[in-house]
């Protein structure tokens, strides 16, 4: 039997793997600084992290 909270923290380690440098890239492109774009990656990931059980799925 898969633990609940181990199965959805590697699916999140997956996310930051998948979309951690283009968000990086995109808000250094914003921000022109890479600590204060770290800063805000960090944010989006954290604040995606709290809201993961809030999420349907995708509604097209």
């Amino acid at each position: 039997m898969v633990n609940n909270q181990s199965s959805s923290d590697a699916l999140f380690e997956d996310l930051v793997t998948q979309y951690g440098e283009s968000l990086m890239r995109l808000a250094y492109t914003y921000v022109k600084n890479r600590q204060v774009a770290e800063d805000i990656v960090q944010d989006v990931f954290l604040k995606a992290f709290e809201k993961q059980h809030d999420f349907r799925g995708i509604e097209l």
